[in-house]
């Protein structure tokens, strides 16, 4: 049986990549699984060491299957299992900001900037991009005005607000350029990503 398009995507990226190892993630919700299998994959959470480093020039400073110390001081990131992270992500960074409220197909790219960029720039560039009040927070007009827009277009008009963030990000401390390409990179990753989530969607409610 083929995989689905989504798995492909990720397989490319990690050849090892089977989604019959993460059955613990199956308590989870689809779209969670979805955002979460980004984020291990492309972020390289899945090496034997979870991902951990500590590069001199990374803001996030000692980092573990994608999870900074610095901005998660209310765990020891050392002592991470893959199950224990994928809960703290779950509870922290998807319940929290109460992304699981949005539609399935804009979860993953949402989480994905979450993680990386905070909960300010994140929902803020969603919320300009569905024409809501930008004020950082998913409420009522932040969901029905996501729900309003065409998948294709809300995605496009929210992954080149992160790009160009990035950019700006890079022009402005030099510490950060070399950064630039990888980002870029798998912000394009996340646009074929969550197509084949919408596509998959689609062939499932018609």
């Amino acid at each position: 049986m083929t995989p689905p398009k989504k798995h492909l995507i990720l397989q490319a990226e990690h050849p090892s990549f089977d989604i019959s190892k993460f059955a613990f993630l199956m308590q989870y919700p689809s779209a969670f699984v979805d955002a979460m299998l980004f984020v291990l994959v492309v972020e390289g959470a899945l090496k034997s060491n979870g991902g951990q480093t500590n590069h001199h020039n990374d803001k996030g400073g000692l980092t573990r299957f994608g999870l900074s110390q610095k901005y998660n001081n209310e765990i020891d990131v050392t002592q991470l299992t893959l199950e224990s992270a994928v809960a703290h992500y779950y509870k922290k960074y998807y319940l929290t900001p109460r992304i699981n409220l949005l539609p399935h197909y804009i979860q993953p790219a949402v989480f994905g900037a979450y993680v990386n960029a905070g909960v300010d720039e994140s929902i803020k560039f969603l919320q300009i991009s569905c024409g809501a009040a930008a004020d950082g927070v998913i409420g009522p007009q932040t969901i029905s005005h996501a729900k309003g827009r065409k998948p294709s277009t809300l995605l496009a008009d929210f992954l080149s607000r992160r790009g160009a963030d990035y950019s700006l990000t890079a022009a402005s401390d030099c510490s950060q350029s070399g950064y630039l390409r990888g980002w870029l990179r798998r912000t394009y990753l996340q646009l074929q990503y969550s197509i084949a989530i919408c596509e998959e969607q689609e062939a499932v409610h018609g």
